[in-house]
């Protein structure tokens, strides 16, 4: 790759990391092509991108992000992976899950939302539920109170009103 490309890209880099919410640096080793294809559908099926890159031109695109921490990550085969619009629980789940299948993709540190995240902090959002399990959790939360509220209100009038029907059959009965 020349000079000029390289430039491209970097500036590529730099302006997709700027607009990502997660940006996940991890090391791969040995992959063949098989697995690789596999992680990269995974990963797309994420509405993620996926791209190895030479250290230098990461290192450069972080540096124009004022993320200079994260160059010291910089060593070894890397794969970078970013979205602007994919759950971050699932992408670092997906990864985990693939590094405990195989051993060969070990994260090393993200960026979520601009804030760098370590590979212990990564660990523990991967134990954690989905975001989606994690919305339904919150949505059931927000509307049990509502729903019990309704059932203790309309549960008196309903007996009442079914009191009532059997009352008026016995007098209909009644008078037959």
């Amino acid at each position: 790759m020349n000079k000029e490309n390289k430039i491209k890209l970097a500036n590529y880099l730099t302006k997709e990391f700027n607009e990502s919410k997660i940006i996940i640096l991890a090391e791969f080793s040995k992959l063949d092509v098989k697995e690789m294809s596999s992680i990269r559908k995974n990963i797309k099926e994420l509405y993620c991108n996926i791209q190895v890159v030479k250290n230098n031109i990461i290192k450069k695109a972080f540096q124009s992000l004022a993320q200079n921490e994260i160059c010291r990550y910089l060593q070894n085969p890397n794969i970078i992976i970013w979205t602007k619009s994919g759950d971050e629980s699932e992408i670092i789940k997906t990864l985990s899950k693939f590094y405990a299948d195989s051993g060969k993709v070990n994260i090393k540190v993200g960026i979520i939302e601009g804030k760098i995240i370590e590979k212990n902090i990564i660990q523990q959002i991967n134990k954690l539920p989905s975001k989606k399990i994690l919305q339904a959790v919150i949505i059931s939360n927000v509307i049990f109170p509502v729903t019990s509220f309704i059932f203790n209100i309309q549960y008196p009038i309903s007996r009442l009103i079914l009191t009532l029907k059997t009352i008026s059959k016995k007098i209909e009965e009644g008078e037959k």
